[in-house]
């Protein structure tokens, strides 16, 4: 046997040398195969030698590799490919640029599920099998590790490191819009661990028991049942409508309780990592006056006070969730804990109690409290003549906040106990 390494028939050269550029037309085309054919070429360039190959290669396979996982699946070894077939979705539109896909339903338009365990089945799809979403995001979060290391320490965050001819408009990727996408895949990874810490499959058992409770239909006896029933055009039940959260928690004892795993630290590890990631993207804008209009992120110059006071609230919440106080985002040229303490002419007046109508000086707004502020109007006249004018104002309240409770115990847990509160602690106007 004789392997072909290299060849020329014609004049042309095999195996074809394709470039970024390539991958980058292929994708234009916003088809399947395109872009099938601009993930598979940036996958072949990821450990290319020319490092701007590499990096750019990088960067669109961070991108695709998401879009390939969600797209065109019916290949059986796949799990997301078995979930969809027990939803009984058709195999036909199963793809990004032909959304086609639906459930299929029988003769009465009504639901039918293939042999569907539950809610158990698509959070093991999101966080628990060796192709899992967060396996797939985790592959692209690595691939913009690979392009940050490309880059040279101290590089400005205005550095260009792709240009997208996307439309007829160049866009130009730079070093701070890596954030952009950081922060995308932290904040899915969240919600997927979120999702994933609870128990939210419900008994045979328990559905049996609360739509007797509610029903006369007795014929139902497990979850696919129920959907099929009650995904009929024709049932009319309004007694279905009356079921409360409270109902399936006194029917299945283990309905919100947590799952087995640490879904829960990942996913308040993957929020934060969202946060930073969205605090610095909010910084580095912020000092560029806004950035360049060509690229991935601009901000208007009138947009900026909004942009610095989105940034305040969100580092508020950092701080809270995360118990310390960020050192690397400055507020009016403040960071750490010193930016809490700014004078009135900054931010009014920043000392509150719990109790809105008590201020004690011992109490100051701090890593505790989250911030936020509301741009407001009011109409105002002059006398009752004349037409009315606008006033704009801002509110602004102090909320006394523990968001570390949310992730350390079960939903239920907090539900039963009622020990997470926020409490609003004091505004100004």
């Amino acid at each position: 046997m004789y392997l072909l390494s290299h060849a020329d028939i014609k004049g042309v050269s095999f195996p074809i040398q394709y470039s970024i550029e390539d991958a980058i037309t292929e994708a234009q085309q916003k088809s399947n195969q395109g872009l099938e054919s601009a993930h598979r070429i940036a996958s072949s360039l990821l450990d290319s030698t020319n490092i701007a190959a590499k990096r750019e290669a990088n960067l669109v396979f961070a991108i695709t590799n998401l879009a390939m996982h969600l797209n065109d699946n019916v290949d059986p070894t796949r799990t997301l490919t078995q979930l969809l077939d027990k939803l009984n979705i058709t195999r036909s539109g199963r793809n990004l640029f032909d959304l086609m896909a639906k459930v299929q339903t029988g003769h009465s338009g009504q639901i039918l599920l293939n042999d569907f365990k539950g809610f158990s089945e698509l959070q093991e799809y999101f966080v628990d099998t060796p192709d899992s979403m967060c396996a797939i995001i985790d592959r692209s979060l690595q691939a913009l590790e690979v392009v940050e290391s490309t880059v040279a320490n101290g590089t400005p965050s205005y550095e260009v490191l792709m240009t997208l001819n996307w439309t007829d408009t160049p866009t130009n990727f730079q070093k701070k819009d890596l954030h952009v996408l950081n922060s995308a895949f932290h904040a899915l990874k969240f919600v997927l661990h979120f999702v994933a810490a609870h128990n939210l499959d419900i008994s045979d058992a328990a559905v049996q028991s609360v739509l007797n409770t509610y029903t006369s239909n007795s014929s139902i006896t497990n979850f696919e049942q129920a959907v099929e029933y009650y995904s009929n055009p024709m049932v009319d039940d309004e007694a279905i409508q009356s079921i409360q959260l409270v109902d399936v928690m006194k029917a299945d004892a283990a309905f919100l309780t947590l799952r087995d795993g640490d879904h829960l630290t990942k996913a308040k590890q993957s929020l934060l990592e969202a946060m930073d990631h969205a605090l610095l993207l909010m910084q580095q804008v912020e000092m560029l006056a806004g950035g360049d209009s060509d690229s991935v992120v601009y901000v208007k110059q009138n947009e900026l006070d909004d942009l610095k006071d989105s940034k305040k609230m969100l580092l508020s919440y950092y701080n809270n969730l995360s118990g310390t106080y960020h050192q690397h985002i400055t507020v009016d040229g403040k960071s750490g804990q010193d930016w809490y303490s700014m004078p009135s002419t900054q931010g009014r007046t920043l000392i509150f109690t719990n109790d809105s109508t008590i201020r004690q000086p011992d109490r100051l707004f701090d890593k505790g409290f989250i911030f936020n502020i509301e741009r407001k109007r009011y109409f105002q006249w002059t006398n009752w003549h004349s037409p009315s004018t606008e006033v704009p104002y801002e509110f602004i309240s102090y909320t006394r906040a523990e968001l570390p409770a949310l992730f350390d115990q079960s939903i239920r847990a907090m539900l039963d106990s009622g020990s997470v509160s926020i409490l609003q602690a004091s505004y100004d106007t």
